[in-house]
């Protein structure tokens, strides 16, 4: 019994090395915050390093958030109990099959970023020789701590990355051009 359950996880353990990223990867700065094996950024001024989560790399789903102002508690409409800051910045990478179905996730994450907010009309951008599709969340949905921001979408090859800076009340700044700063920063491997 032990020498087949011993087989199947071998088994099991070949078959999920063969799902691995055909991504190459980059020997990245040391200064830079890798947040998928395609994708790192530069350190951003007035914003601290939160955390990054590639447990989902085996799915190609990466996840990476930043951080400005003093964390506080606040309690979501279904009465859960969150920290939230000044302003936070997400990115989202998901290493596709295809071009097409990394646009099909673009066009996915806008739709979810226009059931939070009031949006404004999509527009392009071009920074640091990279166009994207842009949007500013002009202000959000009762119960959303985050009144506004801005959200920024790109595909790289074939994957699909979101940008987002969402705001409280306590930030001040421009939430486009914050975002356009940190966007300048992000590093592509090709």
């Amino acid at each position: 019994m032990k020498r087949i359950a011993l087989a199947l996880i071998l088994a099991l353990a070949l078959v999920l090395v063969g799902c691995g990223s055909d991504t190459p990867q980059t020997n990245w700065d040391e200064n830079l915050t890798i947040i998928a094996p395609f994708l790192a950024a530069e350190p951003m001024e007035g914003f601290t390093f939160g955390e990054s989560d590639d447990i989902f790399g085996i799915s190609g789903v990466y996840y990476a958030a930043w951080t400005n102002g003093e964390a506080r508690s606040f309690t979501n409409a279904e009465g859960e109990d969150t920290v939230i800051f000044d302003a936070q910045i997400y990115v989202v990478a998901q290493e596709c099959r295809t071009e097409e179905e990394a646009q099909q996730n673009i066009s996915a994450w806008k739709a979810r970023e226009k059931q939070n907010y009031q949006a404004s009309e999509e527009f392009g951008i071009t920074v640091n020789d990279r166009d994207y599709i842009m949007m500013n969340m002009v202000s959000g949905n009762e119960g959303n701590p985050y009144g506004s921001g801005a959200a920024a979408f790109t595909v790289s090859g074939t994957n699909a990355i979101c940008v987002e800076l969402v705001c409280s009340g306590g930030f001040v700044e421009n939430p486009r051009a914050v975002l356009e700063v940190f966007l300048n920063g992000l590093h592509f491997s090709e």
